[in-house]
């Protein structure tokens, strides 16, 4: 349980911060799809980092190497940020190529941390 909350402290701080220090570039992106002011859905948001909690005991629970927890979140942000990329008219791709690597970015940092503090042996390094 440790490692689960070391996690989730480690990826909200860096999460947060990355969305605080790029928030204009993010709301630009969303006005610039709505063609209308952007508003958090507070409820959605935290919903998000819920899921987000449960991807992360998901990654620290199993026995997964570093570098599969990043394809795991290479991929997931890959959807995410394809799947907006494709439906949205105006969905920028720098935004999709830059947020999909900060995602994939955070989960390493994230479980690269995890493992160098608990020295897991349930997450290894190759």
């Amino acid at each position: 349980m440790e490692k689960y909350i070391l996690g989730l402290i480690i990826y909200l701080v860096l999460d947060i911060s990355w969305v605080y220090l790029n928030n204009k570039m993010y709301t630009s992106n969303i006005e610039n799809i709505q063609n209308s002011t952007f508003e958090l859905n507070i409820y959605a948001a935290l919903l998000t980092y819920v899921i987000i909690s449960l991807y992360l005991i998901f990654l620290i629970y199993n026995d997964f190497s570093l570098i599969n927890c990043v394809l795991i979140s290479f991929f997931i942000y890959s959807i995410y940020n394809l799947t907006n990329l494709s439906t949205f008219q105006n969905y920028s791709a720098v935004v999709a190529i830059i947020d999909t690597i900060w995602g994939t970015t955070a989960t390493f940092i994230t479980m690269y941390i995890v493992h160098e503090l608990t020295l897991s042996q349930s997450l290894s390094l190759d």
